[in-house]
């Protein structure tokens, strides 16, 4: 089986695709994914998740690192301790960074689990901030998410009372 290389030339495409998918009400779209064979409550609060996500990549900062620049990366990070990431700390509003080669956590514990992309998005003033990934176990793609949200607002890049300053 050929090493499928994503490029940063694929990054507009990969974030379309992604926001499309996730903005998708159809039963295979994003939401009714997320939402699968869970609880109604939190498959109300995974659809909503599934929408916001859409939003924020719509207007997210494309990066992408290097092979090269992801072991360095990962090497440099092994030394590093614990962290609470906060909105000062991140690159942009909202963003995608994809990884040529993907990222194995130190935590996995020789599980297969790697992520070969991330985004992110700053609700409200910067209060909070959201992060969702992108992984393969063994050959298996996922999403997950994970937001901390101070208040009522979500990603909402350029909606009234989002106040992250993104235009759209």
């Amino acid at each position: 089986m050929t090493k499928q290389v994503i490029t940063a030339r694929d990054l507009p495409g990969i974030r379309a695709e992604l926001a499309a998918w996730l903005g998708d009400p159809g039963p295979d779209g994003g939401p009714a994914v997320w939402s699968a064979h869970l609880d109604p409550v939190t498959a109300a609060i995974e659809r909503r998740a599934a929408a916001d996500w859409s939003v924020s990549l719509r207007a997210a900062q494309l990066d992408y690192a290097s092979a090269d620049m992801t072991r360095l990366a990962v090497s440099a990070g092994l030394a590093l301790p614990t962290y609470q990431l906060h909105a000062e700390d991140l690159p942009s509003p909202h963003g995608l960074v994809v990884w040529e080669e993907p990222v194995v956590s130190p935590e996995a514990a020789g599980d297969a689990m790697s992520s070969i992309a991330a985004s992110w998005a700053v609700h409200g003033r910067g209060e909070g901030a959201g992060a969702g990934w992108l992984g393969r176990t063994e050959g298996q793609s996922h999403a997950a998410s994970q937001t901390r949200r101070p208040g009522p607002c979500g990603p909402c890049p350029g909606v009234e009372g989002c106040g992250c300053g993104t235009a759209v």
